[in-house]
């Protein structure tokens, strides 16, 4: 079958040493406290790892190794808790690509792209995460949800 994936998320407190994932992830349990973004697999959506990346990366990786990521670039800081991302995930039944759009509501910045490498496998059942993290940093975090749609094609 296919999929439509969209969600729309703000950042409200974060840490020094902190990451996020926002998207859809291979696995129903819980993650780790101390998961970082190198380590996340099975997966399609935007991160981020606190201390290395100032602006949210695409991220997409298939069962093995560290995860792909595409820097967003400025229009998308990490640092922002005046940001309102809405992230869109496409997969047409049976193709060969996964098409994300991220925009940030807020300026009206978005990026496009397709994914056709390092991505979960079509049999990969993929379930909604909205992840946040403190790394090292023994304080609070927190993200607003404004909503998440999720849709198949049967």
């Amino acid at each position: 079958g296919g999929f439509t994936y969209v969600n729309r998320l703000s950042l409200v407190t974060l840490q020094a040493t902190g990451m996020g994932f926002f998207g859809l992830y291979g696995s129903v349990a819980a993650l780790a406290t101390t998961l970082t973004l190198a380590a996340v697999i099975n997966c399609i959506g935007i991160g981020f790892q606190r201390g290395t990346h100032a602006s949210w990366q695409i991220v997409h990786n298939d069962g093995t190794g560290a995860p792909t990521l595409i820097d967003l670039g400025a229009g998308f800081p990490v640092a922002s808790t005046t940001s309102v991302l809405t992230l869109y995930i496409a997969a047409a039944p049976n193709g060969s690509g996964i098409g994300l759009r991220v925009v940030e509501e807020v300026s009206g910045a978005a990026a496009e792209f397709t994914i056709t490498t390092d991505m979960p496998a079509a049999t990969q059942l993929l379930s909604p995460r909205n992840y946040l993290n403190n790394g090292t940093t023994a304080a609070a975090v927190a993200y607003d949800c404004s909503g998440v749609y999720v849709e198949t094609d049967y």
